[in-house]
């Protein structure tokens, strides 16, 4: 980073304007560069849904935008189309390609979604849409303006209103920056440089996601064997291999509280929560060890389903389930299984009946599964770790490419670095 780029930051970090700088209501900015509001770039409009007891209405070839097509960038595709005669007999009007859209409602993780229409269509209610023109604004700056400030739409939701949403004045409120048309480009083609880095990690990411689906499905089923190993072995319950721990934590020796994240797995207690929830006297607590597995029987549905591997041991709430695996069960054979789509769509046959959705122990035991040899389990497990490990050094590479475009897009936009 070149040194007066540096200098601009220290001195920002420090509440003091550089030469050439000046305050704003959005914060230090070149003294060339204005603050408007986005009403000032087009009329901003909204649309509306049309009525779905019309089937008339519906299945057309005109697209129809819901705030669940947007994805911050360019919009290609809808989910769902009306017809012309959705578009004579209601007041809906086209948006035209080139405009931006912006998401008021819809839940608070939708509030102030962003789309850049590539295509001519319509929207429904829930979005706030402006044509730009390139004369006097840049699409892509705009939507990349939109998408950087998008904690302003959150704060506002949040502060103003009982359900979270935004307003069409909300929009058209907005601070956004007026500088030269060319500078704007040029910002916007930087930003899309790591955009496009970004996009092509994802799309081999998401080839190695299936590539992984694809080893679950062959070699966990016994489609596909790998040589070298004989098959006599077939698919058998989990009764066979599996025991339930029923340890308690009856001396209050063990102190640390886990819980289990559908995401991140065992965790600390106060990392999930942001506190310990458990009470002071905790001898009714389940001790679980390394190696071991644990669950949430009512939302083992959704994933929260574990191996310790990352503390020796700790404690879990008495409503956890723990278990361990027989010598004829290798753990790591048996996780990949328990996080696999397999397992997912396996547990609403073992829910039917019980209480609140609820997974016992007793039903678990009854899951099937191909148990080969445990040299052949392991060496499938050790497989499908590498795949684990290929798709978690791509994950890596994504999350420090965005974590770099986040940076590079707050220097540029503020006008920090100058291009």
């Amino acid at each position: 980073m070149k040194s007066e780029i540096k200098e601009r930051i220290n001195l920002i970090s420090e509440k003091k304007i550089p030469k050439g700088y000046k305050r704003s209501q959005i914060g230090v900015i070149p003294v060339e560069w204005n603050v408007k509001k986005m009403k000032s770039i087009n009329t901003i409009s909204t649309g509306l849904t049309p009525l779905r007891s019309k089937s008339e209405y519906f299945e057309g070839d005109i697209f129809w935008v819901k705030t669940t097509d947007l994805n911050n960038s360019n919009i290609y595709d809808t989910e769902e189309k009306i017809t012309k005669i959705a578009m004579n007999e209601t007041s809906l009007k086209f948006v035209e390609e080139n405009s931006i859209l912006i998401a008021m409602y819809g839940g608070f993780n939708q509030i102030g979604r962003t789309g850049l229409m590539k295509i001519k269509g319509t929207t429904n209610q829930a979005i706030s849409s402006l044509y730009i023109d390139e004369k006097e604004y840049n699409s892509e700056f705009v939507l990349q303006w939109l998408n950087a400030n998008r904690y302003y739409w959150r704060r506002l939701a949040a502060s103003s209103r009982k359900d979270p949403n935004i307003t069409k004045k909300d929009v058209e409120d907005f601070p956004i920056v007026k500088i030269p048309y060319l500078e704007q480009k040029k910002i916007a083609s930087v930003i899309s440089i790591w955009n496009k880095n970004i996009e092509l990690k994802e799309n081999l990411l998401k080839e190695k996601l299936t590539y992984k689906k694809g080893l679950i499905e062959r070699l966990l089923t016994g489609k596909v064997r790998l040589k070298g190993f004989n098959y006599k072995e077939e698919t058998k319950k989990l009764k066979e291999y599996i025991k339930e721990i029923k340890v308690k934590n009856k001396d209050n020796k063990e102190t640390r509280i886990l819980s289990i994240s559908n995401k991140l797995g065992f965790i600390l207690q106060k990392e999930q929560f942001d506190r310990i929830v458990a009470s002071n006297d905790v001898s009714n607590y389940k001790i679980v060890k390394k190696g071991q597995f644990a669950y949430n029987p009512s939302r083992v549905n959704v994933g929260s389903i574990d191996l310790l591997n990352n503390f020796d041991s700790g404690l879990l709430s008495p409503m956890y389930v723990i278990f361990e695996c027989c010598d004829e069960l290798d753990k790591d054979y048996l996780y990949q299984f328990l996080k696999s789509n397999m397992f997912l769509n396996y547990i609403p046959k073992l829910l039917q009946g019980s209480v609140r959705d609820s997974l016992s122990f007793e039903a678990l035991q009854q899951v099937k599964l191909f148990i080969p040899e445990i040299s052949q389990q392991k060496e499938i497990a050790k497989i499908l770790k590498t795949a684990d490990k290929e798709i978690e050094l791509l994950q890596h590479e994504i999350d420090l490419l965005k974590q770099q475009k986040k940076g590079i897009m707050q220097l540029l936009l503020t006008g920090i670095i100058r291009v």
